[in-house]
């Protein structure tokens, strides 16, 4: 959601979102979604099979309050066919893909059967608590039919905090050593096609942690992300770019936010926050966040209105439906609303899929607009 400064904006923009529960196909959460994952885990949550272990959707399915079925996508069903991969069991001929396809769920019918669950090729609070039960079971190399193996959780920590080396930063060691600015496009940072940004947007989707209040399978509340980061709520009440944080050090490598790369896009040191149960760095403000997205991945694509701001949200509005939302339409990436109308904060920082943003079906009027396409 948008920065606010208080409580009651906060209740306020919270009725301000939409009621509807229309996605795009590339929306995550029970569908897709990879929520926030504990890299200290096993144990980053209330799971203890290796493979669902940190998982907040998984979570979220042994509380009850989310299935997973036919249809879905994402990390979570990735895990979910490992371990049926892991058990003896076809998931299909592309292994465990994280699409979930017929192959899949005749696969879960056939656990299900065998261990004394209803078969109905559903994944619920029941099987996943019958799945607990079961020994530990990794990622089988040999079933993921050429795909990556899924990681446990000590893996992902070891892989985000694994620099990467890149053609750029090579290039750049040659010609004297890395300059500080090496995840910017000159430096050669990953997808540097793309100006720095990841070039697989599902990815990036699926790294964000979504708050689309709308629809519980695709909301991490604030509250969970300050649980997780270890972070005061009260202190921490707006998160959005907590989340586009959490977002780059998840995709890990050289998108792992450091103390030294924040502060070389000029944020104050003291403005970087690090969690000691994750082991990570945050920026906290959304203002700061474009900053370090335009300080490391290069100036937005686009920005509305050129050369000036909006002074109305029914500037905006208009603008929005003449030039702004055909221009982005069918388009993916990140997006920076500075000074939204009505609210206060610097803004919010979001990934969108067209018209739709993580946290709402809808882009906030205004003053200014800007946009990285992935």
């Amino acid at each position: 959601m948008p920065e606010v400064q208080s409580q009651q904006q906060n209740q306020n923009q919270n009725q301000r979102q939409p009621q509807g529960n229309q996605r795009t196909p590339a929306a995550g959460g029970a569908q897709g979604q990879q929520q926030p994952q504990n890299p200290g885990a096993p144990g980053g949550g209330g799971l203890t099979q290796p493979l669902f272990s940190g998982d907040h959707v998984l979570e979220t399915v042994a509380t009850g309050g989310a299935t997973l079925k036919e249809g879905a996508r994402g990390p979570s069903v990735r895990a979910i066919q490992s371990f049926l991969v892991g058990s003896g069991l076809n998931v299909g001929r592309t292994g465990a893909d994280g699409e979930w396809g017929p192959a899949t769920t005749k696969a879960l019918k056939q656990w299900q059967s065998a261990h004394g669950v209803p078969a109905t090729g559903i994944f619920g609070q029941m099987t996943l608590q019958a799945m607990e039960k079961e020994p530990p079971v990794q990622a089988s190399p040999a079933g993921q039919a050429g795909q990556p193996p899924v990681m446990d959780q000590t893996q992902v920590a070891q892989q985000a905090n694994r620099t990467q080396p890149t053609q750029g930063a090579n290039n750049a060691a040659q010609q004297g050593g890395q300059a500080a600015g090496a995840a910017r496009t000159q430096g050669g940072a990953p997808g540097s096609r793309n100006g720095g940004l990841p070039a697989d947007f599902q990815k990036v989707w699926d790294a964000h942690p979504h708050n689309y209040q709308a629809d519980s399978s695709q909301n991490t509340s604030s509250q969970e992300m300050a649980d997780w980061l270890g972070f005061d709520p009260n202190v921490y009440q707006n998160t959005c770019a907590i989340r586009l944080s959490t977002m780059f050090n998840q995709l890990g490598g050289n998108y792992k936010i450091t103390k030294e790369k924040a502060v070389a896009a000029g944020i104050p040191a003291a403005r970087v926050a690090f969690s000691k149960k994750t082991g990570w760095y945050y920026i906290l403000s959304a203002k700061e966040a474009w900053t370090y997205v335009t300080a490391h991945f290069g100036q937005p694509h686009q920005g509305w209105p050129k050369g000036k701001r909006f002074k109305t949200e029914d500037e905006f509005n208009t603008t929005f439906e003449s030039e702004i939302e055909p221009e982005v339409s069918g388009k993916k990436g990140i997006v920076a609303f500075d000074k939204i109308f009505g609210y206060g904060g610097t803004g919010h920082v979001d990934v969108f899929d067209g018209k739709t943003l993580s946290d709402a079906a809808h882009w906030y009027p205004c003053q200014h607009l800007k946009v990285w396409y992935i």
